[in-house]
């Protein structure tokens, strides 16, 4: 019996030291992570910039995993421990930062996988032109493992003028009752990092205006937001065709005006697809503040299901 037990712990012992090593490999794919002979979690990943209140650049990084790829081989009412972490390495892979946690999770706790899925969220600072961001999920359990690089070309935002962050697509945003991750500017924002929406479901968008000119107290500025399908590669066939064809596609622009007393404001707007055709979508938004006359703007895609 004690040889048996020790012999399957060597195993276990071994096949951890690889699901280990094919951590590594999966900060070098830019692509879902299959493996050999192991189970794959699949799972999404989005990256977010902001500006914090000392002007710094930083990137939030959010994971989505659904609860179906976590518990694909696990009984009902069976728990699993599983490991995330990230990794920023420079252009030559050298890792210049890492995180990793450990979490135990309980497939009945609905409470903690909101729209089916385990949300994960990494906080990261860093000051390169191009880097590589690299995340993983490891059931240490089932030794399943998943993993995503992706190139980023980092775009500093402006130290003195207007800007605005990037767009945090998410399924659902409410006041706050207590502050985690998620919990940005009393708002608890539940976020979708795979940004596909089904048509019937609000989307919420979110974001930051940072460097509004409020000199004399009080800031006033004009948020234009644009939604319109994105427009798909089309043959010389189909664009000949659509030139003498009648277009019944929907769009979406909406103009208002807010003041604030800081400069820095943040916005959300909740959006109501219903009536939409599948495909990506394209939104733009613009702000423009009204006591200098200067404007900047963002665009993003997301996917309609």
């Amino acid at each position: 019996m004690a040889n048996n037990e020790l012999d399957r712990q060597s195993a276990l012992s071994e096949v951890r030291v690889e699901s280990r090593q094919m951590v590594q490999e999966a900060m070098q794919k830019e692509r879902p992570l299959t493996i050999r002979d192991m189970r794959t979690i699949n799972f999404f990943m989005s990256i977010v910039s902001f500006l914090d209140e000392f002007n710094e650049d930083y990137i939030d990084i959010f994971l989505g995993i659904p609860v179906k790829s976590l518990f694909a081989k696990a009984r009902t009412g069976d728990t699993l421990n599983i490991e995330t972490g990230y990794a920023v390495q420079d252009t030559n892979l050298n890792i210049i930062k890492k995180e990793y946690r450990l979490a135990h999770l309980v497939r009945q706790d609905t409470g903690v996988f909101p729209n089916g899925q385990y949300m994960v969220m990494y906080r990261s600072y860093n000051d390169l032109k191009s880097y590589y961001v690299s995340t993983h999920i490891l059931d240490e359990d089932t030794l399943a493992l998943g993993g995503y690089r992706l190139l980023v070309k980092n775009r500093p935002f402006p130290k003195k003028e207007l800007a605005i962050s990037d767009l945090l697509f998410s399924y659902n945003i409410q006041p706050a009752e207590q502050v985690d991750n998620f919990t940005r500017n009393g708002l608890k924002i539940i976020p979708n990092p795979s940004r596909t929406f089904k048509r019937d479901n609000l989307i919420y968008i979110y974001y930051e205006i940072y460097h509004l000119d409020n000199s004399n107290g009080l800031a006033e500025y004009t948020v234009e937001q644009k939604v319109e399908p994105q427009e798909k590669s089309k043959g010389l066939f189909k664009a000949i065709a659509s030139i003498f064809s009648s277009s019944d596609k929907k769009n979406i622009t909406i103009t208002k005006e807010y003041q604030s007393a800081a400069s820095r404001a943040f916005e959300y707007t909740a959006f109501d697809f219903k009536n939409w055709d599948s495909g990506p979508v394209r939104i733009t938004i613009k702000v423009t503040d009204k006591h200098n006359g200067k404007s900047t703007e963002t665009t993003s895609i997301f996917t309609l299901k």
